[in-house]
């Protein structure tokens, strides 16, 4: 009897988590983390500033899960600013974007192991300081993203994920975040 008892919680158990992935459709949501750059810019032929840094990055998000298996979303990011100094000079950068995402996902239970690629479309804002005065513009750039992570639903709508993102940006050797992020599945 008591196997019996073990084997209808345990089968209880195991569909309340499989359910956890059946709500398709919309979903919002917002993260914070942290985001890295490095980067070497040539001030003259023998001078060059290097950027190595972190700052607090801010992204919103939504999209669509059409199955256990895939998702489209859309994400707003705020990468921070990241600067250098040389010799009285100093130069600051800041990284903002959207970014379409097509987005797979493993569900393990309650779990789900997630992978992405997008296009990360920025705005890269410069301010390059120096004692003579300061120059500052933007640029616009298309860069490729790729993402990995690990997911769990803490409720029926309530999803908790940390994820790695890699940018490939034009202007920097290195760029990538690690996000905290929550979000609210619509059923």
């Amino acid at each position: 009897m008591l196997r019996r008892i073990s084997g209808f919680i345990l089968l209880c158990g195991a569909a309340a988590t499989c359910q956890a992935y059946e709500n398709f459709g919309p979903y919002v949501g917002i993260g914070a983390g942290r985001a890295e750059a490095a980067a070497d810019f040539a001030l003259d032929e023998t001078t060059s500033l290097r950027i190595d840094g972190d700052d607090t990055g801010l992204r919103v998000f939504a999209g669509y899960r059409f199955s256990p298996y895939f998702a489209v979303e859309v994400s707003y990011a705020d990468l921070g600013d990241f600067s250098g100094t040389e010799a009285g000079d100093r130069l600051t950068i800041g990284y903002r974007g959207v970014t379409p995402w097509l987005v797979g996902s493993l569900p393990l239970g309650r779990f789900e192991l997630l992978g992405r690629v997008g296009l990360f479309i920025n705005t890269t804002e410069y301010e390059f300081t120096t004692p003579d005065g300061t120059l500052s513009g933007n640029e616009s750039n298309n860069s490729l993203a790729l993402g990995a992570g690990a997911g769990v639903m803490l409720t029926r709508h309530l999803n908790l994920r940390l994820e790695y993102e890699f940018m490939d940006l034009d202007e920097v050797d290195d760029s990538s975040a690690l996000w905290l992020s929550l979000a609210w599945r619509f059923l």
